[in-house]
C-alpha cells in the first residue's frame, strides 16, 4: 500500500476528508467555517458560451455567499483567467478551479494545468477568493508538491487562496500508470497527505 510517512491514518478519521472538501480542515474546523459562509456553487454559462459573465446583483442572506465555477475541462487557460477576472468584476465572492488531467469527455477536448492557471488569477484578480475544487494529492501529485504549489499561489493571493483537496477520481487521476487504490485506502493516503502538507506548511 502506498503511504506517505510514518504516519497511518486513523480509521476514526476516514471519513474526515471527502471528495470536495475545502483547504485540508479537519471536519470541526469546516464546520466552524460553514457557520460564517454557507457556501454556495453557481455554475454559469454552458459549454460554447462567450468567456464572459453578465453583470449580477449578488444579495448575501443568512450569510449565504455565491461563488462562480471555474470548469478547467470547458475552457482553456486564457479563458479562465478572464471568467475569474469577470467574476470578481460581477461580485462573486469566491471561486472554485477544478484540477483534472483529463476532462470529462472527449467533447470538452482538453483540461489545463490548474496550477498554472491560479497564477494567471492571481495577477489579473484582486478581491476574488480562489480554491481548488479539488485537488488529489496522492496519486498523480506529491502531497509535498501540492504543499509547495499551495503555498506559492497563496503568497501571490495574499490570503486569497484555499486548498481544497479530494481522494481523486480514476479518469482523471490514472495518467501515471499506477494502480488504482480501494477506497478505503485512497482515504488513508489522503489523511496521510493532508498530515505531511499541514507538516511542511508549519516549518516541518
Amino acid at each position: 500500500m502506498t503511504t506517505y510517512g510514518n504516519h497511518k491514518a486513523e480509521d476514526g478519521r476516514a471519513q474526515e476528508h471527502q471528495e470536495g472538501g475545502v483547504g485540508g480542515e479537519a471536519e470541526e474546523d469546516d464546520l466552524q467555517a460553514a457557520e460564517e459562509h454557507a457556501h454556495g456553487a453557481w455554475q454559469a454559462g454552458e459549454q460554447g458560451q462567450e468567456a464572459e459573465v453578465n453583470e449580477v446583483e449578488l444579495i448575501l442572506q443568512g450569510g449565504v455567499e455565491l461563488g462562480y465555477t471555474l470548469s478547467s475541462e470547458e475552457r482553456q487557460p486564457e479563458e479562465l483567467v478572464g471568467l475569474a477576472r469577470a467574476a470578481e468584476d460581477s461580485g462573486f465572492a469566491f471561486a472554485l478551479i477544478s484540477d483534472h488531467y483529463h476532462p470529462w469527455t472527449d467533447r470538452q477536448g482538453s483540461s489545463p494545468f490548474a496550477w498554472s492557471v491560479l497564477g494567471g488569477i492571481a495577477a489579473q484578480t484582486s478581491r476574488l477568493r480562489v480554491g481548488t475544487g479539488v485537488t488529489c494529492p496522492t496519486i498523480r501529485y506529491h502531497p509535498a508538491i501540492i504543499a509547495q504549489a499551495a503555498a506559492t499561489v497563496a503568497r501571490l493571493m495574499q490570503g486569497r487562496f484555499f486548498l481544497g483537496v479530494g481522494s481523486g477520481e480514476s479518469l482523471n487521476e490514472h495518467i501515471t500508470g499506477n494502480t488504482w487504490p480501494t477506497p478505503d485506502v485512497r482515504q488513508e493516503m489522503l489523511e496521510e497527505a493532508i498530515e505531511v502538507i499541514r507538516m511542511l506548511h508549519e516549518g516541518g
